[in-house]
């Protein structure tokens, strides 16, 4: 069945609802679902434009790598980690960048909501593509921005919120890091960022 923009703008207005009652306490989750309300009413004040039918379907279109990035915490010599909800191994905080988002962005969202932690970037690392690196297989193709970061004010104190993608968010010395999550992160890629934390005058990496 084909719908009008008024339903589709309904069923965003109502996701957004439901999605609001849903997470009284995760304050990223509210943050998402309220984007999608403030996207539902602008669309209901935004004349209609251009038709976007078949833009992704259409045999020709693009198929692109999609942007990720990670962010490397680092205080004084320790690096913060993420434990993963679903493999119990642990990674870097980060994630795919959304629309209209910076991968800088990205990366200050990831830990945020990852980790508890308020971060700034001061560095890009590397820019690497997945499948030129050691690590598990995926269907998927990416580049991914490895970012170094560091925490606003020095605050180390245990910020972290339950969440359904991380369990616990603790920092490692480099000589002592827990089992890391094979298909987001490498030794080496995390060796990389502590080689940039000591020297921030190395060059960005890339592939």
């Amino acid at each position: 069945m084909r719908h009008g923009m008024d339903y589709w703008i309904a069923r965003l207005q109502q996701l957004a609802n439901e999605g609001l009652a849903d997470h009284p306490a995760l304050n990223f989750e509210r943050e998402r679902y309220q984007q999608i309300a403030q996207i539902a009413a602008q669309m209901q004040q935004t004349p209609p434009g251009p038709s976007l039918d078949g833009l992704y379907t259409e045999p020709h279109a693009l198929i692109t790598p999609m942007t990720g990035v990670r962010a490397a915490v680092i205080h004084e010599g320790r690096v913060l980690l993420v434990h993963e909800n679903h493999t119990g191994t642990w990674s870097l905080p980060g994630g795919f960048a959304d629309v209209g988002q910076t991968p800088a962005g990205a990366a200050i969202q990831e830990v945020r909501e990852e980790s508890g932690h308020h971060i700034r970037v001061t560095k890009l690392v590397a820019v690497y593509n997945r499948r030129a690196h050691p690590m598990t297989p995926s269907p998927l193709e990416f580049h991914m921005f490895y970012f170094l970061c560091e925490l606003i004010d020095g605050d180390v104190r245990d910020v972290f919120v339950p969440n359904t993608e991380t369990l616990a968010a603790e920092f490692f010395p480099e000589d002592a890091l827990p089992p890391l999550d094979a298909t987001k992160i490498t030794p080496h890629q995390i060796a990389r960022c502590f080689a940039h934390y000591r020297d921030p005058s190395l060059p960005t990496e890339f592939d």
